[in-house]
């Protein structure tokens, strides 16, 4: 029985192994994919794995969100919560602050009103003592003895009140900007107010220098000529509003300089009404326009020297930096050798304003070109060729003579 199970179970194996043969002989024969679906199985499963990787990530997604959303929303919350701390403290500040300025302010009404009351008692005595003196109850040498003790007085008086109450500037400003204060208490907002009149000063002149050669090469055109009149008349007119401020503000500015552009812009407004067409005014507008471009060259000149010495004597702590520069060239109190450098070009100036008062004089003289607006200009430009001259020579002059002072009182201790 075992070899019959033996020989069935060789009998049974060789059908198998006949078959395998069979199969490794035989050629391969090219599947469907429709018919074979081991290819599709093995190709789909990274695919499934990536789809899956991705739902998973997607389902993570969400928690990953709403929990960095939360810690933003935290930290906005926290931030919040600071700047309304912070808000309130600032609040808190601001009102002790107005607390202190309410305070101050009516110690500065107070003392305002003492001023004034000290004001009171200097004009009462002033007028006792020229009342007794009409009344001889006192002599002449004892009033003007009360009048000249009081002088003093009355000038700390009278610079300490402008120093504390608000000023709405002259009238010329009140004119344009009304009765409001043009006072500055920061240093920092009054050095503002002179740099950019400094400014204004040399973005202007380029600008003049243009004008003059345009009215000179159209010389028959009014547009040109009407156009340089009214930029004169508003520098000038610029000029004045921002000096008046600066002077009030502390700003070393001579009346006379601030009198010099009231006088230009006179001329300004004259010539605007000065037909064209007349031959006065063709006379007249060959040397006017002769004198505007060498003034805007000396002009320019004199602010770039200026400029340089100015900052120098404001750094030796010679000159306040609220000192600007000036048309006569007066920066400061103190002689320096080099001031002689500016006096040739602004002497030269003034002769050539003398001159057209002069041309203006020949016009008048003239009976069929007289004008009355050659008779005003002429006028107008002789006071100011006889003002700026008068004011330069005497400043320089008063300069040299407290330069030299020193030196020749030095000379006699050592002579002596």
């Amino acid at each position: 029985m075992t070899s019959d199970a033996a020989s069935m179970e060789m009998q049974s194996g060789l059908p198998e192994v006949a078959k395998g043969t069979a199969d490794s002989l035989s050629p391969p024969v090219v599947q469907s994919p429709t018919t074979d679906s081991t290819p599709t199985s093995t190709s789909s499963s990274p695919d499934a794995a990536a789809a899956a990787a991705k739902q998973q990530q997607q389902q993570q997604q969400p928690q990953h969100l709403q929990q960095g959303g939360s810690a933003v929303m935290g930290d906005m919350e926290r931030s919040i919560e600071e700047t309304k701390k912070r808000a309130a403290e600032l609040e808190a500040e601001s009102d002790e602050w107005c607390g202190t300025v309410n305070k101050h302010y009516k110690q500065l009404d107070d003392l305002v009103a003492s001023l004034n009351a000290i004001r009171s008692e200097i004009a009462r005595a002033r007028e006792w003592a020229r009342s007794a003196k009409h009344k001889k109850e006192i002599t002449k040498a004892d009033s003007a003895k009360i009048q000249a003790a009081l002088k003093p007085v009355s000038a700390v008086v009278t610079k300490v009140h402008c120093a504390l109450t608000p000023q709405p500037g002259s009238f010329f400003v009140r004119w344009f900007l009304g009765n409001i204060n043009v006072k500055q208490y920061r240093q920092g907002e009054k050095f503002l107010l002179k740099k950019d009149y400094e400014k204004f000063k040399r973005r202007m002149n380029p600008v003049f220098v243009v004008l003059v050669c345009l009215a000179w090469v159209f010389r028959t055109s009014n547009i040109f000529n009407m156009l340089l009149q009214i930029w004169c008349l508003y520098y000038y007119l610029s000029l004045v509003m921002r000096e008046n401020i600066l002077h009030l503000n502390g700003s070393h500015i001579k009346s006379w300089w601030i009198m010099h552009h009231y006088l230009s812009i006179a001329i300004c407004l004259v010539m605007l009404f000065w037909p064209i067409g007349k031959p006065s005014f063709q006379i007249f507008q060959r040397t006017f326009l002769a004198y505007g471009f060498a003034q805007s060259v000396v002009q320019a000149l004199q602010s770039r020297y200026q400029q340089k010495r100015l900052y120098k004597m404001v750094a030796m702590g010679k000159a306040s930096p609220m000192d600007v520069t000036g048309e006569g060239g007066e920066l400061t109190d103190v002689w320096s050798p080099n001031l002689v450098v500016l006096f040739p070009f602004l002497l030269c100036i003034q002769v050539f304003q003398a001159y057209i008062a002069y041309v203006c004089w020949g016009i008048i003289l003239q009976s069929y070109l007289f004008d009355w607006q050659a008779a005003l200009v002429g006028a107008l430009f002789a006071t100011l060729s006889a003002g700026n001259f008068a004011t330069t020579t005497l400043a320089y002059f008063q300069k040299w003579n407290e330069y030299i002072k020193p030196s020749a009182d030095t000379h006699k201790v050592h002579s002596q």
